[in-house]
């Protein structure tokens, strides 16, 4: 809705579609997947390999920078009118890096912290947290016209940087495990 409604899709004569933006996500996994998986495997034989709890919340940072670059965006379109298409692939660039910091990171967590007879239902509960934040996640957009766009992406902002607490916290108390 933001894209459709908020954002300055003309290049020249030419009006981009507002659904090619949702493309940048995926385009971000396949092209920042490698490079991303070199930087860890570096960091690993450097002796440099970061505590996963901590590489998680390094995602719910980045994330949450994703949410204020929005911020700045709703801030853009309240003073000039329609944003510039570049604060949306700056948050969705940011975001993409973030969820590839936490997604892998958090399943691999299961497999290493898990006792072996109960990973799979472990996973499952990893599944099911992802089901409970996409639920909360579709009731935080019912209040997308009824709220500012700089609160609704404040929220976005305020949310994930209390998960990288929470999960910077957990992974000073388990620094010696394998995690």
């Amino acid at each position: 809705l933001w894209v459709s409604d908020r954002t300055d899709r003309h290049i020249g004569g030419w009006d981009v579609p507002a659904t090619w933006f949702q493309s940048i996500n995926p385009l971000g996994i396949i092209l920042l997947t490698p490079p991303l998986m070199v930087f860890w495997r570096k960091r690993r034989d450097a002796g440099r390999h970061p505590n996963l709890f901590h590489r998680m919340a390094l995602g719910c940072v980045l994330a949450a920078l994703a949410s204020l670059v929005m911020v700045a965006a709703a801030f853009s379109y309240d003073a000039n009118g329609p944003a510039s298409a570049w604060w949306v692939i700056g948050y969705f660039v940011l975001l993409t890096i973030a969820e590839l910091f936490v997604i892998p990171v958090g399943l691999s967590l299961f497999g290493n912290l898990s006792p072996v007879q109960i990973a799979s239902t472990l996973m499952g509960a990893w599944y099911i947290a992802k089901f409970i934040g996409s639920l909360s996640a579709g009731y935080i957009g019912t209040l997308w016209q009824q709220i500012p766009a700089e609160y609704f992406f404040g929220i976005g902002a305020v949310s994930t940087l209390l998960a990288a607490i929470i999960l910077f916290a957990m992974g000073l108390r388990n620094r010696g495990s394998e995690a």
